[in-house]
Formats: structure tokens, sequence, C-alpha cells
């Protein structure tokens, strides 16, 4: 709100435990807000629990109007609402060409919910598009097998190493981690103990390189440029690394997916794996990454799933 010149006049929080940087703005209790406030408009950023906020604010100050907009497109892209609006009609005829893969209904209702929501800031654009599990719904359980090579690129603590092995009854060939961020790979390391797992402190990228890996403080970024709170991590080619048979490939690492696929394009065309790739991070994503795996030729079908009931990030495609 600060960025767009919007004044505050204070946070409303019912434990008054909100942290804050800065030290100018006030922090309500709610009632103390409902008494110092006439007809105020508030804005709901705790977008998760928007519903019951909303009923609580209309039943105790029927005069405030309350707004709600999905802030985490705009600060995982680093993009402007301006600036995506223009690339989503810019795209307009590409988008709807691109809807007309998804396979199932599931998946183009949850496409154009989300371009809506992007387009919109609108959170309820997405209350019909979430799904239990970020990789692993339906349409992938029904696709495993007992015999899986799963590569796991931006393997964090492990988290969807674990899923993946409680999916598949713990029976599986091997299972390649790729993460970054050495503390992260530590508590995977720590608690996956399985000679079936290689660990791999490494970014993943269309050419073996040198990137930099910076701490945000809600995520993690591999970027070119050095600054002096980064961490110098080698990036791999996928192709360069594996040369076995992969059949399953997930990425969710933080804007490099389009590269990574081009560097495992080998083991893609050789082994036809199933795909689970990340395409919030950046705003082309939904466009270039689509069109890239349909230009390989290998008649994937596309599927579609969100896994937030009230933001726009968590979006992966599927091909299978």
């Amino acid at each position: 709100m600060q960025k767009y010149s919007i004044p505050i006049a204070g946070i409303i929080d019912k434990k008054k435990s909100v942290n804050i940087r800065e030290p100018k703005i006030k922090i309500f209790a709610p009632e103390t807000a409902y008494a110092e406030y006439e007809g105020s408009i508030v804005v709901v950023s705790s977008l998760a629990h928007r519903d019951e906020i909303i009923e609580e604010i209309a039943y105790k100050r029927y005069n405030y109007f309350v707004f709600c907009f999905d802030p985490t497109i705009e600060i995982v892209q680093k993009n402007t609402y301006t600036e995506r609006q223009n690339f989503l009609l810019a795209h307009e005829k590409e988008l709807d060409r691109i809807g007309e893969w998804m396979y199932d209904k599931q998946s183009k209702t949850i496409f154009y919910n989300v371009i809506k929501g992007a387009f919109s800031n609108n959170p309820d654009c997405y209350k019909d598009t979430s799904c239990a599990s970020q990789y692993f719904p339906e349409v992938i359980k029904e696709n495993l097998s007992e015999k899986e090579t799963f590569v796991d690129l931006g393997a964090f603590t492990g988290d969807s190493i674990k899923e993946f092995i409680l999916e598949v009854n713990n029976k599986f060939n091997k299972i390649y981690a790729f993460e970054p961020n050495p503390a992260n790979l530590d508590v995977a390391r720590t608690s996956l103990c399985d000679k079936r797992i290689e660990f791999y402190q490494n970014g993943v990228g269309k050419e073996s390189s040198t990137f930099y890996l910076i701490e945000e403080e809600d995520f993690t970024q591999c970027v070119e440029v050095s600054n002096e709170n980064a961490k110098k991590v080698e990036v791999l080619k996928l192709d360069d690394v594996i040369t076995e048979e992969v059949t399953f490939i997930k990425m969710d690492i933080e804007g490099m997916e389009l590269d990574a696929l081009k560097g495992a394009e080998k083991l893609i065309r050789l082994y036809k794996p199933k795909l689970a790739i990340s395409i919030y991070h950046n705003i082309d994503d939904i466009v270039e990454i689509p069109n890239y795996i349909r230009e390989l030729n290998l008649d994937y079908h596309f599927y579609l799933r969100h896994n937030w009931n009230c933001n726009g990030t968590d979006v992966v495609l599927f091909a299978i």
C-alpha cells in the first residue's frame, strides 16, 4: 500500500502481535478500531481467513467498506498490476490456445480462474481452484508405479520427497534431490536416511554455470549477479548429471524452471517422464513453459492444479 501511496491509519490485529517494520503505524485491537473509526476502509491481508474476517467486521461495523486483493503475484513476479494486465492482454490469443491444451475440465477451469485472478487481483477467483496436494494430485497418484526414479528440483527440506515416498509405499528405484540452500539440504539429509536418495547442493539450469544464492524473507532465489549477502552456488545441467532412465521430474526452483527444462531436454526426449512444473514465478511462465513442452512433440497431456484458494501462487503444470 505504501508502494502505491495509499495511507494506512493502522493495523487491526486481535492479538496485537503483528510484527511490522514501520514504527509509526498503530496496531489496534478490533474493538479499539471500531470505537475510534467510523466508515473506514479495511483491507484484509489474511486472505486465507478473509470470509470470517469480513463476516465479523460486517456484524460489528456495517458502515465499513471491506476490500480484499491478492498481493502475492506482484511480490513473487516483481511486476506491477498494470504490467501484468498488459502482458495478459497482449497474449490473450496464445493463452486461449494453451487453455484448450488442458486435458480435463478441472484443468481448464483452474487455468482461466488463475488468469482472472492475476488480471483482477481478486482472491475470490481462486476459491474453486485449490487442490489438497501441490505435486501429487490424483492425476499423478494414479500414474505412479513401484519403479519410479524421481527427480526433485527444489527439494527444500525433503517435504516433497517424503510425500512421494508415502504415495509409493516406500517402493521406488531412486531419488535425485537438488537443493542449493545448504541449511535446507542438511535438514533433508538428516530426515531422509535412505541409500536410494542422492543429494546435490546445486541449482539446475540450461547449462552448468555459477550463480548466487539470495535468501529473501519468504523464499530463496538463484541469480546471476552477486551482492554482499549472496552465496556462490554451482548450477548444473541435468542432462550432464543423470544418465539413467527417470520417470518423474518435479520443479519448483523460483523462476529457473524453463532453463532447467532446457537443460533436461535429452532426458525428457529419451524417457518422457511425468513432469510437475511450477509456472507462477515469472509473468511469462504460464505461456513459455507449456509452449516449450508442447514443442518437444512428445504427445504429453497437460493438467493444471493450484494449491491455494486465496492467492495465485503454487500453480503447477503436469505433463503426463
